[in-house]
């Protein structure tokens, strides 16, 4: 169960980082990131403290997708945390942070290639 995100990316753009509604079929809103005005480079999101998760959920998933919405295309993404309890049923509950780094870019058709369009994790 996810309750809490944190997202360290380019300043000026913003993101959506979304989680897979296995009910509906379809990708879901967790947590609406927003671009940053001061400073430069690869800004944490939503405190600078690096500690501090955004309340988001709680939501059960088992992939998240992650997409640049606005900004100057310099897209970049350097980590993604979330928190909450991970289970499984019929198994005891534990701390998470669950999302594995493997994960692949997908581009729509057109999009040129300097824009992060998607980055989907999954566990």
């Amino acid at each position: 169960m996810i309750t809490g995100a944190i997202v360290q990316a380019d300043d000026n753009d913003a993101y959506m980082l979304q989680y897979w509604d296995s009910t509906s079929g379809s990708w879901q809103l967790l947590y609406n990131v927003p671009a940053i005005s001061y400073g430069y480079g690869l800004r944490t999101r939503p405190n600078a403290d690096q500690s501090t998760y955004a309340p988001v959920g709680p939501v059960e998933t088992n992939m998240l997708q992650f997409s640049a919405v606005s900004g100057d295309v310099g897209d970049a993404v350097s980590e993604i945390q979330v928190e909450g309890t991970r289970f499984r049923r019929g198994l005891q509950s534990r701390p998470a942070c669950f999302f594995s780094a493997a994960a692949w870019w997908d581009w729509w058709p057109g999009a040129p290639k300097d824009r992060l369009t998607r980055l989907i994790v999954s566990n």
